[in-house]
This record gives C-alpha cells, structure tokens and sequence, in this order.
C-alpha cells in the first residue's frame, strides 16, 4: 500500500520549506521512498511504483510453460531450436520461474547428457543410438539461458540462475574442419543430381552456399 507524508523544516534561508514523502509498502517486497517536491510528483512517483510492484508480482508467479508461451508468442525464439524447448519444457514445465535454481539446471544437464541424438534426414528425423555431443548439450543450454533472460527482460526474476559460472558449459572437442577444393565441390553437386531425392542438389548447394547446419537448412 502507498501513502504520501507531508513534511515541513526551515531551509538555510529561514525559510519554511515543504517536502513529500511517497511510501510504497508490500508484501514480499522491500518498502521503497522518495522525497519529492511537490504533490503532483509525489502521486506520480506513487503511482508508477505501485503499479511496478503489482506487475513483477504477477509475473513472479509465471511457471516455466507459461514463461516459454510467452517467449515464442513474442518471437523471441528465432534463435532457439523447438526441440531444446520441448526439452526444457518436460523438466520444468509446472516449476515457478522464480523456484528453479542452477542446481536443478545441473540436475536437468545429466539427464540432457544421457539422451540418444537425432539425425535429420530429407525422410525425417532418425534416432541414433549415440549420446548428444557436448557441443548440442551446450546449444541446449544456450536456448535456456536465452529463455531466462527474456524472463529477465520482462521482470519475471531478477537474477539468471545461469549466470556468473553457475552452470558451466560442456568442454567441447577440436573437431577436425574439411574443406572442399572447388574440384571436390563440383564432383559432390554432381552425383547431387543423380540422387532419388530431387531436392538434394538443391540442399547441398544451400549448406555450400551458407555454411549453415543440416539441421538449421531443414527446418526453413
């Protein structure tokens, strides 16, 4: 609840100087001030602060699936891949956002790390019977510290569980980097062409062409 104190003192001039003070108090929150000059900057002080409180309350009680509705409604999952979501989704679904700490992140990256990759195919997806790689438990973290600081941005908590080396990153392998020669390029689009598929070619020369991942070339 806010309320205005009026507050009257001498200033060094011998004059009488009268002062506003605004309050805001509410449950679960810190109480807030401030001195204002006059009335009118008092209430609007006021106003503005308490309609602050009664929306990060309301936000403070969002569940993760509410949070990612949210995340995607906005767009602001462009960068994130839908199955990283699902992922989340099935780990903390029903948790209040403001309940879920790095502890249960780490809980969740170890049943992360036993899940069997996927392999896309112009068929559809295969399951293979390999582990994800370090690298795509990392992506998956990404998406997640992604959703977190949307939930920052629109006042759901104000810390990132995630932040500060609080779930570290999977160490990730050198890899061993390929590169075509312009002969082996050509070769490749030919036997492209030759495929049952009738967009092979077509799919071969956007991954050339971008560099983008299979993946991130089938799900245009």
């Amino acid at each position: 609840m806010g309320s205005i104190v009026e507050h009257k003192k001498v200033g060094k001039d011998g004059k009488e100087v009268i002062q506003f003070r605004a309050h805001v108090r509410r449950k679960g929150f810190a109480p807030k001030s401030k001195v204002c000059r006059t009335l009118k900057e008092a209430k609007e002080w006021l106003r503005n602060n308490e309609a602050d409180s009664t929306l990060k309350k309301a936000s403070q009680g969002k569940t993760f699936s509410d949070l990612l509705d949210d995340f995607t409604a906005l767009g602001d999952c462009r960068y994130a891949a839908m199955p990283h979501l699902d992922f989340w989704l099935d780990q903390f679904g029903p948790r209040k956002v403001i309940d879920i700490t790095h502890g249960d992140i780490a809980g969740a990256v170890l049943v992360l790390r036993q899940k069997t990759a996927i392999r896309s195919s112009p068929g559809g997806n295969l399951t293979t019977e390999r582990k994800l790689s370090p690298a795509t438990v990392n992506r998956y973290l990404a998406t997640l510290s992604a959703v977190f600081s949307f939930a920052i941005d629109h006042c759901v908590i104000d810390t990132h569980p995630m932040k500060g080396g609080r779930v570290k990153k999977l160490k990730e392998g050198n890899g061993r980097q390929r590169i075509l020669s312009a002969d082996e390029e050509t070769r490749l689009l030919d036997a492209a062409k030759q495929s049952e598929w009738p967009m092979m070619w077509l799919f071969l020369r956007m991954l050339l062409t971008t560099s983008a991942r299979r993946s991130e070339v089938n799900n245009l």
